[in-house]
């Protein structure tokens, strides 16, 4: 019977001493979740997903089949984005950029933004000569009307081909998001006046497109050219687009008329 008594109480302080460690254990778990989640809340915008939305930052070819495409076989019309992640802007004048490759003519290029309810807010038609990285800028109107900083916004680039038949158009697809900069980013940035910091604490904070605009501004007249140029390769390379690190940055012009112009004929599928 002593012995029966003896083993209980053992095996009672044996599970006492189990529940005891599982409740410190448990009361540090639920101590360091608020430090998580707030690790978590933090996180860069960067590492946000496409989140469903569609994003094709190479053009797959024209619809109607390789023989009808304006450019080599072996070069691509490129949107120069993060592949499977939305990007920020805090800008209400943001700039996009986008490889356009080499056309046996000037072509016309089309880009056109639209909200989140598909409605559409600006158009402009483009065009530029040779190959390179052109940029396409959204006036401060479009997006400073808004009523809501924090939103998405579509957008296309198209290099028409042929005006009629735009179903033969090289198309480009994303999403950029308008976010606001917290106060300690602001501070941040107000606190450097060197390119290269601006750019990298943009990209820290997943403000792709103010990253790249910011260095592309620089890229040919700054001072420090080999530091910015720098930068730029390791942005380029962070979303795998390190082929475009050389190209130039090639001027482009609006068409203000262009789409008044168009025929029935040009509108054509």
């Amino acid at each position: 019977m002593l012995n029966i008594i003896s083993k209980t109480k053992k095996n009672s302080n044996k599970l006492g001493g189990a529940l005891g460690l599982l409740v410190i254990f448990s009361y540090l778990l639920a101590f360091s979740q608020p430090a998580n989640a707030e690790k978590a809340s933090n996180s860069s915008s960067l590492e946000r997903e496409n989140q469903g939305l569609p994003i094709q930052r190479r053009d797959g070819g024209s619809r109607s089949g390789k023989l009808s495409r304006c450019v080599d076989s072996s070069s691509n019309l490129i949107a120069l984005v993060p592949e499977a992640r939305v990007a920020s802007t805090n800008s209400n004048s943001p700039s996009l950029f986008f490889y356009i490759p080499e056309t046996t003519e000037p072509k016309t290029i089309e880009f056109v933004l639209r909200n989140e309810a598909d409605r559409l807010i600006y158009e402009d038609f483009i065009t530029t000569t040779g190959k390179g990285i052109v940029e396409v800028n959204i006036p401060s109107r479009i997006l400073a009307s808004s009523v809501n900083t924090e939103q998405n916004y579509h957008w296309y680039l198209s290099l028409i081909c042929n005006p009629q038949y735009r179903s033969r158009d090289l198309v480009v697809e994303g999403w950029m998001r308008q976010e606001q900069l917290d106060s300690a980013t602001l501070e941040r940035l107000s606190n450097t006046s060197n390119t290269v910091e601006k750019a990298e604490i943009y990209h820290q904070q997943g403000f792709w497109y103010d990253a790249l605009s910011m260095l592309a501004k620089h890229k040919v007249s700054s001072t420090d050219e080999s530091a910015v140029a720098t930068k730029w390769l390791n942005l380029l390379q962070s979303v795998n687009l390190e082929e475009l690190a050389s190209e130039p940055i090639v001027e482009s012009i609006s068409i203000k008329d262009f789409a008044n112009n168009r025929s029935q004929a040009e509108l054509m599928p």
